[in-house]
């Protein structure tokens, strides 16, 4: 039985050699090392042609592209980090670095957990505060794609009320929202009990001119709770439709919408008292009326720093991600724009729509902090050289670099030295 079975594969493999052979004599010209990316559309492989009656008639699948695996920093680089860790008493870490627009490599340090020494590993996942908002304005700007969501117009048009700043006859917009030159200020007070929009709004106005910068959580809280009322979703669920399910990423808003729930860190302050638990952030958020939903964008987003970083090679790479197209090339450039000349902390930078740039680490980068619950974190990326850095860490002390929380700003630095290498 057993010599049948050889027989028959030896006379199934001459014959696919045979066929194989006598279609490349009718294509002399078609050569195996043809079949790349650019040509994809209009070449079958060999397999495909064997089950096709003619070369016209071939349609070919689209194919996506193989990540390369993210391996961990090792060598010097890793030994510097640990050294810039320990220096700034972080309590946990997790890093990654975006190289050629891709992200390659992965760093933890410290313990997700210190009092039962669970360490940090790359699928830790964290609250990563205002890093958050950046991923806000990127699900908002799918809309925008859409034609659906009009940066021009009056946000108050979306809502049904009036929402102004310092200057009642001024409109705010969500381009103003997203530049945070709405003039709106955030009282905590009310944001944090989670009172009506309609109450907040009336409630934030502060003490500049619309057009003029004001950093505000109220500002990014607003959009995501216009995107609820574009799309009658929830704007986590929105989230993770138009960015975290097409890219196959396992993060969310809200832990309800993560697959795997049991990989989480403590956030501890630095005192290294926990902030926030582990088991809290994967507990699932208490559902809020659709279009109230302004607390969840401007700082909530969980994921690890691999995680993030695939999202952020959305902006690097034009608004593609692993071959789909997530964003268009035309609305990365416009978030990139800068839209108002702004000081914060004593550093003038460029305001764009929910990205900050400025010339930093010796080189211009598009950046963004975070600062929340004991986790302080940065994300940034050099779009000419297509590399980037993101940082999230909680208990660390110490203070600011060039606008910079100083322990992230010693950690990208060394990074950017590295990619320089």
């Amino acid at each position: 039985m057993m010599k049948k079975k050889l027989i028959v594969c030896t006379v199934l493999c001459l014959t696919a050699v045979i066929s194989a052979t006598a279609l490349a004599a009718l294509w002399p010209n078609q050569k195996a090392e043809e079949y790349t990316e650019e040509n994809v559309s209009d070449t079958a492989s060999p397999s495909e042609i064997l089950n096709t009656a003619s070369p016209s008639e071939v349609s070919v699948a689209e194919i996506v592209p193989q990540k390369p695996e993210i391996l961990p920093v090792e060598g010097q680089l890793a030994a510097d980090l640990d050294g810039i860790f320990r220096k700034y008493k972080a309590a946990n870490v997790s890093l990654a670095i975006i190289e050629d627009g891709t992200v390659t490599r992965h760093y933890e340090y410290g313990y997700k957990n210190i009092s039962a020494k669970k360490p940090m590993t790359p699928n830790t996942k964290m609250r990563v505060a205002s890093l958050s908002k950046v991923v806000s304005t990127m699900a908002a700007m799918t809309l925008y794609d859409k034609g659906e969501l009009d940066l021009e117009r009056d946000v108050g048009d979306y809502f049904g009320f009036r929402i102004r700043g310092k200057q009642a006859d001024v409109p705010i917009t969500t381009r103003m929202l997203m530049s945070h030159t709405s003039a709106l200020a955030d009282n905590m007070a009310r944001m944090q009990r989670g009172d009506p929009l309609r109450v907040v709004a009336r409630n934030s106005n502060s003490t500049v001119n619309p057009g003029v910068f004001r950093y505000a959580n109220i500002n990014i809280g607003l959009v995501g709770a216009e995107i609820e009322k574009i799309t009658n979703k929830r704007f986590q669920d929105y989230a993770q439709e138009a960015l975290f399910s097409p890219m196959g990423v396992d993060c969310g808003y809200d832990a309800a919408n993560i697959r795997d729930t049991s990989d989480f860190a403590n956030l501890y302050n630095a005192e290294k008292e926990v902030e926030r638990t582990a088991e809290t952030q994967a507990k699932p958020v208490k559902p809020r009326k659709i279009g109230e939903g302004y607390t969840t964008a401007y700082g909530s987003l969980l994921c690890s720093s691999t995680e993030l970083a695939e999202i952020l090679t959305i902006l690097i790479n034009g608004g593609e991600y692993n071959g789909q197209r997530i964003l268009s090339r035309d609305t990365v450039e416009l978030m990139e724009t800068p839209v108002v000349a702004a000081k914060a902390g004593g550093v003038t930078f460029e305001q764009c729509l929910g990205l900050r740039r400025n010339h930093v680490f010796g080189r211009d980068v598009y950046y963004h902090n975070g600062n929340a619950l004991g986790v302080i974190s940065l994300l940034a990326y050099d779009k000419e050289h297509r590399c980037g850095v993101v940082v999230v860490t909680s208990g660390a002390g110490g203070g600011a670099k060039d606008g910079i929380y100083s322990v992230c700003y010693a950690a990208a630095a060394r990074v950017f030295e590295d990619l320089q290498k």
